[in-house]
């Protein structure tokens, strides 16, 4: 197993998150060898990290591409592409909006994009999170089509919604 391979299943290894002296001491490694290990896995969404004090507690991230939209340059890229699809949102099981081509985060699916106080009578997203399959749903004039994102275990951790 490779630096990069050990360093991820450090990191991945705990519930609470890591110290980068911790994943040092873990390696046998210096702080600005393993630096640039931990960078490159966060720069593919393996891992991220959350400012503890003067700490850094670094992470094994749930989905990969649910981190790696949130760089901007990447995001960017797949809104132009989201685009000419309709609207597309990646939405957490809190049924949260994680990203969408609207620009529209951190608000319930139902409020911010079918404009609504509840979860959606027939909701493609909830049968997609309990299923792990693809849905859709003609929710009024809207079709909203929902696909599974999976985590490396196979549970579902998001979905992405297209509404055409």
């Amino acid at each position: 197993m490779g630096v990069r391979e050990l360093a991820f299943e450090c990191i991945s290894s705990s519930e609470h998150g890591v110290t980068l002296q911790e994943v040092c001491s873990f390696l046998a490694l210096e702080r600005h060898t393993v630096a640039k290990y931990l960078d490159v896995l966060r720069s593919q969404g393996l891992i991220n990290f959350k400012q503890a004090g003067m700490s850094k507690l670094w992470f094994a991230t749930k989905h990969p591409f649910i981190e790696v939209l949130k760089n901007e340059d990447i995001s960017d890229g797949i809104k132009s592409i989201a685009d000419s699809v309709g609207r597309v949102a990646i939405v957490n099981k809190d049924y949260k909006v994680e990203w969408s081509n609207s620009g529209i985060k951190e608000a319930q699916c139902f409020e911010a994009l079918a404009h609504s106080k509840e979860r959606c009578q027939n909701c493609p997203a909830s049968r997609t999170f309990k299923t792990g399959k693809v849905h859709e749903a003609n929710i009024g004039e809207t079709l909203v089509i929902t696909r599974p994102l999976k985590d490396n275990k196979g549970n579902v951790v998001g979905i992405v919604e297209i509404r055409k």
